[in-house]
């Protein structure tokens, strides 16, 4: 909505974003005792949409999607299956993001969405 922007509009970013995400790579590799290598795997920051109205949860992702440098993604956090977002996405950005279950429910849903890198 206009006019909410300031200290408020802080306050409710803060809100939904959460602390950084484990390195994607640290995810996949559990099995796998080398810190090393989690080091080198980019942080991924992690948006957990439950505390929205719903009304307010895809107009947050397509923002966060807009703002996504190529190759860059983020980790969603939703209470139910996202699918029908995915479908959205693609309708609006064809080819364009990537779309990673990370888990799947039955209360919790995690998927890393990302900006692919341009064809060179």
């Amino acid at each position: 909505m206009a006019g909410h922007g300031g200290a408020a509009g802080n306050r409710h970013e803060a809100r939904i974003w959460s602390r950084p995400y484990p390195p994607i790579r640290q995810i996949r590799d559990q099995g796998n005792n080398s810190m090393a290598q989690a080091q080198d795997a980019p942080t991924v920051n992690q948006i957990d949409v439950r505390s929205l109205v719903p009304a307010q949860r895809h107009q947050k992702i397509f923002q966060l999607v807009d703002e996504l440098a190529p190759g860059a993604s983020f980790v969603l956090v939703n209470d139910h299956d996202p699918k029908p977002l995915y479908y959205q996405l693609e309708a609006e950005y064809p080819n364009a993001f990537s779309w990673t279950y990370l888990e799947k429910g039955p209360s919790v849903w995690r998927v890393e969405i990302g900006r692919l890198q341009k064809a060179a």
